[in-house]
């Protein structure tokens, strides 16, 4: 064996001594090349695979060169009255490295505890670039080669500082209402009121940035808020709902570029500069290169490595510079100045763009809990691999999460109908009430108050059975009650999803006792094969929970058992039978938005980096429609 591994090992070794830092910057590279390409893509692609794509070239992109500049810190140098080519070479791959560390456009941070870190990135990049400027030192040799290292130099040198000023202004807590936001205002009145006709969807985004700057719902204490001063021109009240949620996206997609990318600070005076100078510095490095070594590139390999770099460089700073043209910002901007630029065709065909551009994934997630409990377990390979790993309850939720593949019109309906019947019944009051301000309009509020004021995720999963009974018995249903059926079905499975899945966004703990629970009550009822048949038994007999009690889990420790009292709310809402739906859908939303206001900033943050939740878009809606004197719930 160790005769088949030796020769191996060696040719390794030495191709690891001859093309050690080569390969850094490669991989380095490859790396930049992943995050450009999918660091902006993980705003509205769901799934383990991006995110793990994204996590992993993240941390080793860093790492990667920062080991790289260690390693050139120490390569071999000669006298410098006889210069060596090769040492100059690797040298320029020093401030490329830089260039490197700065990261894509696309992302400055992963998570938002990233942002936290601006501070320490600042020191960092002071390191870094003294550390870089000492290997220059060391091989500098007053050759033409050695001068190209120092426009080099300065491009990485920007690049790693517009990392660590992203970082450092993302959660930037200096807030107020100088007068140069009041007059900001004002220069957005008039260009509203100068907007071209014609160009439809222009004020959806001029709109969309200007209500979000006025909250910034990012920053915890920005206190500037349109109670202040506001103009009709921010209000949505005219617009339809297609268009409010097509707004509230957009803000979205605002708030993502401001924690997690360059964007923000970019589109600044001194943004643009140090942009224009990156470029510059980059070009004229690529050009003096090409012109220098014209001749070699076929017959060195460390020049034909280092022109490719450059190379590879400049393609792709330029194709993040050409990706600014296409951003919301920009937009904002060619609006601003179309009279003077005559760029009414380029704002039309830039204004059609950026309304198609996803933001978020549009997808609604949908648990249903007695469809996941009723399921046998699979035997499959793959199952049997993860119950070995002591995953199996985390593959199975996998499995049986379903998606809608773009959020209902009628559900955007529903949500900005009952925003509204909620803001007139609570007024000015904090958003303390989960469903009883809906029972309230509907005069139900003494009958079924007591299935809303349990525990939160109690709560949830008593309302998701009887609405799935409810749902069941009116399969039959072809009333125009049918719509709300549906939508009261989907907002039912999605907070279940939120329940099991993603309970932090619910402020619960309990979303796993929960389901545990149910799962060991239903499988000791033979009577309950599949959902409907679950369903038709729960609404005339009782299940057989004498063991489940004996087994003194949490839930019945609590009195917490769900099934009893979602049977006798499906009762009670069945005799309701004109207007059930109506209470259910409605009930529904006021806790989606109850525990959207409730949800805490760095939580919904969090989820805009996979993906984004709907749940995210309702409190923005409530951020701007209902919570003008709560604003500490907004950010």
């Amino acid at each position: 064996m160790d005769m088949f591994w030796d020769p191996i090992i060696k040719q390794a070794k030495r191709f690891w001594n001859a093309w050690d830092i080569q390969t850094l910057v490669l991989l380095s590279l490859t790396f930049q090349i992943i995050l450009l390409a999918f660091g902006r893509r993980r705003s509205y692609i769901t799934g383990f695979l991006i995110r793990l794509t994204v996590w992993s070239s993240y941390l080793m992109a860093g790492w990667v060169a920062t080991v790289g500049i260690g390693k050139l810190s120490d390569i071999s140098v000669g006298d410098p009255s006889l210069p060596d080519t090769n040492t100059s070479l690797k040298a320029l791959l020093a401030p490329i490295l830089l260039l490197h560390l700065g990261s894509p456009d696309t992302i400055t941070a992963y998570s938002i505890q990233d942002n936290q870190l601006g501070a320490r990135e600042i020191v960092e990049t002071v390191a870094q670039a003294g550390l870089v400027i000492w290997i220059l030192i060391r091989c500098w040799t007053y050759t033409s080669l050695s001068f190209l290292t120092l426009p080099m130099f300065l491009a990485g040198f920007i690049k790693y500082g517009e990392r660590a000023w992203a970082l450092k202004s993302a959660l930037d807590q200096e807030a107020g209402m100088a007068i140069s936001r009041i007059d900001e205002e004002n220069a957005f009145h008039v260009m509203f009121s100068n907007l071209p006709q014609d160009i439809h969807g222009a004020d959806l985004i001029l709109k969309a940035f200007y209500r979000f700057d006025r909250i910034k719902p990012h920053l915890k204490n920005w206190i500037y808020h349109p109670l202040y001063i506001s103009f009709p021109s921010l209000s949505i009240e005219d617009y339809s709902p297609i268009e409010v949620f097509k707004i509230t996206e957009i803000e979205l997609g605002l708030m993502y570029d401001a924690l997690y990318t360059k964007t923000p600070i970019i589109y600044t005076k001194l943004g643009f500069m140090l942009r224009f100078l990156t470029f510059l510095c980059i070009v004229l490095t690529f050009s003096g290169f090409a012109v220098m070594f014209s001749k070699d590139f076929l017959h060195r390999k460390n020049v034909t490595f280092t022109f490719s770099v450059l190379a590879i460089a400049l393609i792709l700073e330029l194709y993040s510079d050409l990706k600014l043209l296409f951003s919301d910002r920009a937009i904002i901007w060619a609006i601003g100045h179309h009279h003077q630029l005559r760029m009414e065709r380029l704002l039309h065909f830039l204004v059609q763009f950026c309304l198609a551009k996803q933001r978020w994934s549009n997808r609604l997630p949908q648990f249903n809990l007695l469809r996941f409990c009723l399921k046998p377990d699979s035997s499959s390979l793959i199952s049997m691999i993860v119950k070995c790993c002591c995953l199996e309850e985390e593959w199975k939720k996998y499995r049986f999460l379903a998606y809608k593949e773009k959020v209902p019109k009628e559900l955007q309906e529903l949500v900005l109908h009952e925003i509204k019947a909620v803001e007139r019944q609570r007024g000015i009051k904090p958003f303390t009430k989960r469903g009883e301000w809906a029972l309230e309009r509907h005069d139900c509020c003494q009958e079924l108050q007591w299935s809303i004021r349990t525990e939160f995720g109690r709560s949830i999963a008593i309302w998701h059975v009887a609405t799935s009974i409810c749902h069941h018995l009116d399969e039959a249903d072809t009333s125009g009650e049918a719509s709300l059926k549906d939508m009261s079905k989907w907002v039912s499975e999605y907070m279940m999803h939120l329940l099991v899945n993603l309970p932090e966004m619910l402020s619960v703990p309990s979303g796993h006792v929960i389901y545990k629970h149910l799962s060991e009550v239903i499988k000791l009822s033979p009577e309950m094969k599949d959902e409907h048949s679950a369903c038709r038994f729960l609404h005339t007999d009782q299940p057989h929970d004498g063991a489940a009690r004996k087994r003194k889990d949490p839930v019945v420790e609590l009195g917490w058992l769900i099934l009893p009292d979602a049977q006798e709310l499906s009762v009670k809402l069945m005799m309701h039978r004109d207007k059930k739906w109506e209470i259910i859908s409605s009930v529904w939303t006021e806790m989606l938005c109850y525990a959207a206001y409730n949800c805490d900033f760095d939580t919904h943050a969090q989820q805009l980096r996979r993906g984004g939740e709907f749940i995210t878009l309702v409190w923005l809606l409530l951020a701007h429609q209902t919570d003008r004197f709560n604003l500490g719930k907004c950010g």
